[in-house]
């Protein structure tokens, strides 16, 4: 399998530039967040990832460079999660644990 660098950097700014924004949506859920959202974040990543619109659904396509929609909607939850997580995290080592 042959990928050219522009198929390379599509993918990278996908993810960078949809992740960003998985972050910033994750900043708008109210903490702490219980086990049911994070169950239902993570099995609708990879459900919508796997059957929204099939592997050719194009997002924008620009001489080569290809974003997918499920590439989207994969790396906006990938970034809800790592938002999540890391506040999450954060609560826990400042010692703000309220559970």
């Amino acid at each position: 399998m042959k990928v050219s660098i522009l198929e390379v950097s599509a993918i990278a700014f996908t993810y960078l530039f949809f992740g960003w924004l998985g972050i910033e949506i994750s900043k708008k859920l109210r903490a702490p967040v219980s086990i049911g959202t994070w169950i239902a974040l993570v099995l609708l990543t990879f459900v919508v990832t796997g059957f929204l619109l099939g592997p050719g659904g194009l997002l924008v396509q620009i001489i080569g460079f290809n974003i997918y929609v499920n590439s989207a909607f994969q790396a906006i939850g990938v970034g809800i999660i790592i938002g999540l997580a890391t506040r999450e995290l954060r609560r826990k080592v400042e010692g703000d644990d309220l559970t």
